[in-house]
């Protein structure tokens, strides 16, 4: 049990460590302003710029989906 504990802390450290690196909480910033800005009426306006931020915001909820499943 208590190599089981000292494992688990050691994995609680790595990942504490991991969400300093990957800055969760910037990205979940950067998602919710992308989220705000897909809301705009005028997005489709500029198609290409339109198509990035889609891409960008895609990729923001995979990432953060990813970082919490291991958690």
């Amino acid at each position: 049990s208590g190599d089981f504990e000292t494992r688990l802390g050691l994995a609680n450290e790595k990942l504490n460590s991991l969400q300093e690196i990957f800055d969760l909480p910037a990205k979940k910033r950067e998602l919710a302003e992308i989220d705000k800005q897909v809301q705009a009426p005028d997005l489709w306006d500029h198609h290409e710029q339109a198509q990035k931020i889609m891409i960008r915001q895609s990729e923001l909820r995979e990432e953060i989906q990813t970082f919490e499943t291991l958690k």
